[in-house]
Formats: C-alpha cells, sequence, structure tokens
C-alpha cells in the first residue's frame, strides 16, 4: 500500500485526474480496510502540516479520513453506542 500511496502522489502531480479509476481503487481499498492502515493514513494526511508543504495527494488523504471518522461516528450515533474513552482509529 505505501508503493500504492507513492505511486498515486506521482500520477496526480504528473497531472493524472484524482477521479481516475485507479487512484479511487487505492483509496477505496484505504477506506474499506482503515483499521489495517490507519498509521499510512496519518502519515500522508499530514494533519499539522499546511497543504504547502505536503504531499499532492494530502488533500485527498485528509478528505477520505474525515469520512472515515465521520462513518465511524455516525454508525455509533445511529445505534446508539457511547464511549467514555478517546475515539477509535484517530
Amino acid at each position: 500500500m505505501i508503493l500504492s500511496l507513492d505511486v498515486c502522489n506521482d500520477l496526480i502531480s504528473s497531472g493524472l485526474n484524482p477521479n481516475d479509476k485507479v487512484i479511487q481503487k487505492v483509496l477505496n481499498i484505504l477506506f474499506n480496510n482503515y483499521k489495517n492502515y490507519e498509521d499510512l493514513i496519518n502519515y500522508w494526511a499530514l494533519d499539522s502540516a499546511p497543504l504547502t508543504d505536503c504531499f499532492t495527494l494530502t488533500p485527498i488523504i485528509r478528505k477520505l479520513k474525515y469520512q472515515i471518522i465521520y462513518s465511524i461516528t455516525k454508525f455509533f450515533v445511529q445505534y446508539k453506542i457511547y464511549w467514555h474513552y478517546k475515539a477509535p482509529y484517530f
């Protein structure tokens, strides 16, 4: 997955549309398996860095990360599950 993200970053930097099916497939794998790739998502998201100092892929990964957090939160709210500790996965 590390290599896939690196290649996607290079492709987007070269002008490939981020909506290309290859890039979307990699992002879907990340989304569907976020528990396995939590550290990798956080690495590419560079949350504390300004976008001018980030990878070309960073804004897309940040959006993906927020979608993951939203889906987890929505699940917990929908099923009225509450926790008293730090929210899982991020």
